[in-house]
This record gives C-alpha cells, sequence and structure tokens, in this order.
C-alpha cells in the first residue's frame, strides 16, 4: 500500500464506512449464517466425513477405504477423510457427540478458526492484536469468494489459515506450523526454512509437537492407518480434479495438455502425468523458496507456503486466503514506510518552530 494509499486510508470518511461494514459483516454471521447452519443435517458437505473420523478414531477403527478407480475426472462423493490419522486423534473427544451436536460444535470451531486467522493479520499488519483491526480483517476475508463456501460446507481450511496466520504473528513459529502440518503437509516447507533460519526456537517445540502427534496417531489408529493414508488416499490427493474449482497450478499443466491433444478419458492417471504433478508439487515450491531466500524470513515463509497450496494437485479457489498474511506483512511495511515518512516531515517543522521561539523578541535576522 503505497503512501497516498495511506492518506486516503486514514481518512475519517472512509474509516468510518469501512468500520460500518465491519460491523455489518458480524451482524450477518450471527444473526443469519449460524441460525441457518444451527440445525443443518444434511450431507453435502463435510461434517459426516470429520464425524465418521472422529467415530472410528475414539472406537479405534478403519479410518480411510481405497478407491482404486479415483481419477481426476471424478469428485469424491461420500464421506471421504482425507486427512493424517493425528488429526482424527484431535476429534476423537467429539465422536460420542450425536450428529447434530457434532455439526454444532464443528462450525463453531470453524468461525473461531475465521476470527483466529483474522485477529493474526491485524497482528501482522499493524503490530498488536486490535479488536478493529480483526473486525476489518473479518470483512476482508469473509468477502473473499468462496470464504463462505467453504465455511458453509464445513471444510476444515480456516483451521490451517488460523495456524499458518499464528505462525507468521507470534513467536511460536515451531508450534503453529508443526500443528498445520499434522493437518495438511504443505506447511512442511515453511517449517523446514524456519528451523534452517530460526535453530532451536522453531526446532524444539516442532520435533515435540511432531513426536506427539505421530505417536497419537500410530497409538489410537495403528501403524496400518498411515500405510492405508498413503496407499489409498495420498493417490487421490496426488491426482487433484479437473472439476471446476480446482486452480492447481500442477494439474493446471494438464488442462493444458488435454487442450491441446492429450487424449486422457477418465479413470487413475496414467504413471507419467502422475509422477509430473508430484515432480512438480515438490519442485515449484522449491523454486519458489530458492527465489524468495533473500527476503526477511516472515516473508519467505510465506512465500514457501503459498507456493507449497498453489503447486498441489488439490488447490481449491477457497484456500486463496493463505495468501492473506503475506498482504498483511507488505501492508506492516507501507505503514512503517508512511509513518517515517510522516515524521520526517513533522522533523524540520519541529526544528523551525523551536528556532523560533529561541530568538529574543525584537532580534533581527
Amino acid at each position: 500500500m503505497s503512501k497516498p494509499a495511506w492518506a486516503v486510508w486514514n481518512s475519517s470518511r472512509l474509516r468510518s464506512l469501512v468500520t460500518v461494514l465491519a460491523a455489518l459483516h458480524v451482524v450477518y454471521q450471527a444473526f443469519f449464517f449460524i441460525p441457518a447452519h444451527w440445525n443443518r443435517s444434511d450431507s453435502l458437505r463435510d461434517t459426516p466425513a470429520f464425524y465418521l473420523a472422529a467415530q472410528n478414531s475414539v472406537n479405534h477403527h478403519t479410518l480411510y477405504r481405497a478407491r482404486p478407480g479415483y481419477g481426476p475426472d471424478k469428485m469424491m462423493s461420500g464421506p471421504y477423510f482425507l486427512y493424517l490419522p493425528q488429526f482424527a486423534v484431535l476429534e476423537a473427544p467429539l465422536g460420542r457427540l450425536s450428529p447434530m451436536a457434532f455439526s454444532r460444535v464443528w462450525y463453531g470451531l470453524i468461525l473461531a478458526a475465521f476470527w483466529i486467522f483474522a485477529a493474526s493479520l491485524a497482528r501482522i499488519a499493524f503490530g498488536r492484536f486490535s479488536l478493529d483491526g480483526t473486525l476489518v480483517w473479518g470483512l476482508i476475508v469473509g468477502a473473499t469468494p468462496g470464504v463462505y463456501f467453504a465455511i458453509s460446507t464445513a471444510n476444515a481450511d480456516p483451521m490451517m489459515w488460523a495456524l499458518v496466520g499464528m505462525a507468521i504473528a507470534t513467536n511460536r513459529r515451531g508450534i503453529f506450523f508443526a500443528l498445520a502440518a499434522q493437518l495438511k503437509l504443505y506447511t512442511l516447507l515453511p517449517l523446514t526454512l524456519a528451523v534452517w533460519k530460526e535453530g532451536r526456537r522453531v526446532a524444539i517445540p516442532a520435533s515435540i509437537l511432531l513426536v506427539i502427534g505421530f505417536a497419537a496417531g500410530i497409538g489410537y489408529c495403528g501403524v496400518q492407518s498411515y500405510w492405508q493414508w498413503a496407499h489409498w488416499v495420498l493417490p487421490m490427493i496426488r491426482q487433484g480434479t479437473f472439476f471446476p474449482g480446482d486452480i492447481s497450478l500442477s494439474l493446471g499443466c494438464l488442462r493444458l495438455a488435454r487442450h491441446l491433444g492429450w487424449n486422457y478419458v477418465s479413470g487413475p492417471l496414467p504413471p507419467g502425468p502422475r509422477l509430473f504433478l508430484s515432480v512438480l508439487g515438490v519442485l515449484g515450491p522449491v523454486c519458489v523458496s530458492y527465489l524468495a531466500r533473500k527476503q526477511e524470513p516472515l516473508k519467505l515463509y510465506c512465500y514457501s507456503t503459498i507456493a507449497s497450496v498453489l503447486f498441489s494437485p488439490y488447490c481449491w479457489s477457497f484456500y486463496i486466503p493463505i495468501c492473506y498474511p503475506l498482504i498483511a506483512l507488505f501492508i506492516r511495511d507501507s505503514r512503517q514506510a508512511w509513518m517515517a515518512a510522516k515524521e520526517q516531515t513533522a522533523a524540520p517543522r519541529a526544528d523551525a518552530i523551536a528556532a523560533q521561539q529561541s530568538v529574543p523578541s525584537g532580534s533581527v535576522i
């Protein structure tokens, strides 16, 4: 954000307008969104998958099931749980609730994650946690296309946004990146970079949490759950989907190949395209991280996280809020530059006033 933009933002009218809109967004969420979902019991969302995983975890049953005919021409219909076993362990305390009670608690957790993410963005951009900053960022995140669709379908990605946001906003990067990595693997790269840049301060808590998470996953769900995840779930994730909404950069290359004449009909991808997606899913984020290596560490972590998401074969359009921590960092920089320029402009005026006041009355200069 440029200096003139900051001057516009500091205008009282614009700030008042944004404050009103932010307040209306809270009203919408409290009095329209929550009541509309409070008694929702349909299966056209992710809640059944998470509820089934919680029940299977608490009862030590199998979390996953094979789908050998899956290909990117299909959608995952039915309650498929795609996360690592330790995420199911975290859900286990909710597994004994009724389906309706679970749904209500789950929506509460998602909305809490939404506002934690907004608070972390306020902390990044303005240097502190604040109510007004949180409300403004909540408005921005809520206005992002696809976000309320994701919340409505009970997708768990707001939890990832909150963990990544807190990793950037606080000095507890080892904790938050390690927690995020046990939901989805795309924060392993920024976690590795944080260990490289910050050493033991990140490595020790991250190692402890990762060991605890995998030990809990093995204890509750068994070693076989990780074998099943690797052999049943990972092959599906590695293929993505050609259905609208998947904005993956690596899968975009296969879309282009189809447009240029590649004859793919249906079913699992051939070994070559599947290998291409896997290689690009790794090399893309690594190359982006290398190009951003001279950036400050926080921006480097953001670039690597964004690249890991965008190059993953599964990258829904509502994953875009993961870019907001980086945007908040640029807003922080612009705000600091604007304040420094303002102070430099004010300093000569203060010196001139001081000099004028030091001249004795009746003197001639």
